[in-house]
């Protein structure tokens, strides 16, 4: 009988990256039951034999916040699985409940630092951001010490529990056989588009890419959501929007196409605690895409990027770096191609979820057969 895994979110959509399209599908490759519970009103469906329970869309994050974990826990209930999987910080209370209610293992996917997060959130008051982030720092600590097991996408949040051998880091590296349906990438094409995918807010410098590109020859393709929704208004009111083709949300398939007819893209984080440690997953995937990366100048950036010659790094808020790199690479197309093969290169020997997928088996595996965690981190 195959172990079933529910994973559980009322944030991310239904076809997340890291969620649906690397975890759920890994697992049901290697015969897992696989189900995921969300919330964003699309209705209940099976997505390539994946079972997706969806309890309705909530108008804005603090309604979200207060009523989508009861609705959610009611409709776990019901659900008799052997591993429950939360991926979002807000969902802890309800994972602790289930801990309380249920035989299930419980576990608890960290996809950032949410305690760094609430540091320089625009919607909260900075008097009120280190307070937030503490107080939300014991909550966490408090659950996960009574979870199973926690996973971490980076190092740097992965230092922030002490669980001893109750954690593990499953990186978030682009998947090789998505783009083993694209075609291939024309060379020596000269290319002046660049691109820019992901949550588009003020501390990714959708800003600073802007000015940097208003005296350029040169298209942004600009794919994702506004967070917050005012901040399209913001940018539009800058000269270099004349130049931004924007998208708006889009599934994996438009993203590796966009990627596909670019020259570069950018990952433009800015200087804040929780941006310093972490690996932007955007990077990988331009990489895997075989095109070069704009990078922030962090030390953890410059290791891969730098060292591997796989783009340039800059001063993520200086707009004459951005705008030379930018330049660089639109003049000197065989530079860039160079960069992006060894991107396609380094991909595919190290930075790929390929190379993740027995380590999520193993995890799960062993948490169904309640074994002891010293084993899963042995078998680790």
């Amino acid at each position: 009988m195959s172990v079933k895994v529910c994973n559980v979110s009322t944030v991310h959509p239904r076809h997340d990256s890291r969620i649906f399209h690397k975890q759920c599908m890994s697992l049901k490759k290697r015969h897992f039951d696989v189900l995921f519970c969300v919330a964003d009103g699309k209705g209940d469906s099976v997505d390539e034999g994946i079972s997706i329970r969806d309890i309705g869309a909530y108008r804005g994050r603090f309604q979200r916040m207060l009523k989508a974990p009861v609705r959610m826990f009611r409709e776990l209930l019901s659900i008799k699985a052997d591993i429950f999987v939360f991926h979002d910080a807000e969902l802890l209370p309800l994972a602790l409940a289930m801990k309380l209610v249920s035989k299930a293992r419980i576990v608890y996917d960290s996809h950032e630092s949410y305690r760094d997060f609430l540091l320089h959130k625009e919607y909260i008051k900075p008097q009120y951001a280190k307070l937030l982030s503490k107080a939300f720092g014991l909550l966490e600590d408090f659950v996960v010490k009574r979870l199973d097991f926690v996973i971490s996408a980076t190092k740097h949040i992965d230092s922030q529990f002490d669980l001893g051998d109750r954690t593990a880091i499953l990186y978030n590296y682009p998947k090789l056989s998505e783009w083993d349906k694209m075609p291939a990438r024309v060379q020596d094409v000269a290319r002046s588009d660049i691109v820019y995918i992901g949550n588009i807010v003020a501390e990714r410098g959708i800003s600073y890419i802007l000015q940097a590109i208003e005296p350029l020859d040169c298209l942004l393709h600009l794919a994702g959501n506004y967070e917050p929704e005012s901040y399209r208004e913001v940018l539009q009111a800058l000269p270099g929007w004349s130049k931004v083709k924007e998208y708006g949300y889009v599934d994996r398939t438009k993203a590796l196409q966009i990627i596909n007819r670019s020259v570069a893209g950018l990952i433009l984080l800015q200087r804040l605690p929780n941006n310093i440690e972490s690996l932007s997953t955007k990077m990988f995937e331009y990489m895997s895409g075989g095109i070069a990366v704009i990078a922030p100048d962090f030390p953890i950036y410059k290791t891969i990027i730098e060292h591997n010659k796989c783009g340039i790094c800059v001063d993520p808020a200086n707009v004459d770096q951005i705008r030379a790199a930018i330049s660089y690479l639109i003049a000197n197309p065989g530079e860039a191609r160079k960069m992006g093969e060894n991107g396609i290169r380094l991909t595919k020997e190290v930075y790929n979820w390929e190379s993740q997928e027995t380590l999520l088996e193993t995890i799960y595996t062993k948490l169904a057969k309640k074994g002891k965690h010293k084993q899963i981190k042995e078998a680790i």
